[in-house]
């Protein structure tokens, strides 16, 4: 993980992904609702995929 150089504290986008109720970590149906999808190309696309949750 990255640190701050000065004050060591951890950098990084896991709050918008690990954090309960962040952007990608609805955690009521009025935040998941919030989630918009949008269409970037007209073709069919493969993806792998998995869901991952730390445990402090």
């Amino acid at each position: 993980a990255n640190h701050c150089c000065h004050c060591k504290s951890m950098q990084g986008d896991f709050m918008m992904f690990d954090e309960p109720g962040g952007v990608f970590y609805p955690v009521t149906s009025e935040q998941a609702k919030k989630i918009k999808l949008h269409e970037v190309i007209n073709e069919t696309i493969f993806a792998n995929a998995n869901h991952r949750q730390a445990i402090e």
